[in-house]
């Protein structure tokens, strides 16, 4: 039985199995830690032409821990090529200047767009029932 920090290595066995879809452990138990959700968040969308320069701000952002979600995706640009979508949350105060300080995205197609957390939690709901 795996059971977390009581033993050791237990947290990095965890994450490398995590994604086994069943194949390397179940899990049986879970305790998971939540906190009251924020009345609104910001939703950031910052496009990149190049991999490596989003990569390279992928990194940055996960390790500062600047935003409170952050995931990224791979979109059609209109060029017609392939760019480089890095989209984040956040439910601080913190400026717009703060949380784009030491980004290399293309700036003219940043969005950051305010929105009620409820609306934030239910966007996909229609994508993932179709």
């Amino acid at each position: 039985m795996l059971v977390g920090a009581r033993v050791p290595g237990a947290p990095r066995l965890f994450d490398a199995v995590l994604a086994g879809l069943g194949q390397c452990a179940v899990i049986t138990r879970a305790v998971i830690r939540v906190r009251p959700a924020p009345p609104e968040v910001r939703l950031l969308h910052l496009l990149y032409a190049e991999l490596a320069t989003f990569a390279t701000d992928a990194r940055t952002v996960a390790r500062d821990g600047r935003f409170d979600t952050v995931q990224g995706l791979v979109v059609p640009s209109p060029a017609g090529r392939w760019a480089y979508l890095l989209e984040a949350t956040i439910s601080s105060s913190r400026t717009d200047a703060e949380l784009l300080g030491g980004l290399r995205d293309i700036r003219s197609q940043a969005a950051i767009t305010p929105m009620p957390f409820g609306a934030h939690a239910t966007r996909l709901d229609a994508t993932v029932a179709a």
